[in-house]
């Protein structure tokens, strides 16, 4: 709590990253931070990279990231540090309903869901 409150004094006096991301960037790490999801992952203009950095240190939270466009970028944020090695490993356009579960299982969503979206995408009803 106390680092959302420093965040909030250091974005008045450093206006760089807009009030919208800093928030979206504190509630991906409050989700996984408190376990909600294994994974979260967000994308964000390279400009912000060194902040959302920080953020996500500020919350004892692992990341990694790729480019995604010209002057973007998609950062993945964790609490198990193993999460990093497989996150290569994840397909990125899941094809098959395993990939699909799995991916959904990564970002936290529960298996009820995952079942009536694959069920849905694949006509299996």
């Amino acid at each position: 709590m106390m680092a959302v409150l420093n965040r909030a004094i250091q974005y008045k006096n450093n206006n760089n990253m807009n009030e919208a991301l800093r928030t979206r960037i504190d509630e991906h790490c409050q989700m996984v931070k408190c376990g909600v999801k294994p994974l979260s992952l967000l994308t964000y203009q390279a400009r912000y990279h060194e902040e959302v950095i920080n953020i996500i240190k500020d919350y004892d939270l692992y990341y990694s990231s790729e480019p995604n466009g010209k002057g973007w970028l998609t950062i993945y944020i964790y609490k198990n540090k193993a999460i990093g090695f497989l996150i290569p490993e994840l397909p990125k356009t899941p094809k098959k309903p395993i990939e699909h579960a799995l991916v959904g299982l990564f970002l936290g969503y529960g298996i009820d869901s995952i079942c009536e979206f694959i069920f849905k995408k694949y006509n299996l009803f």
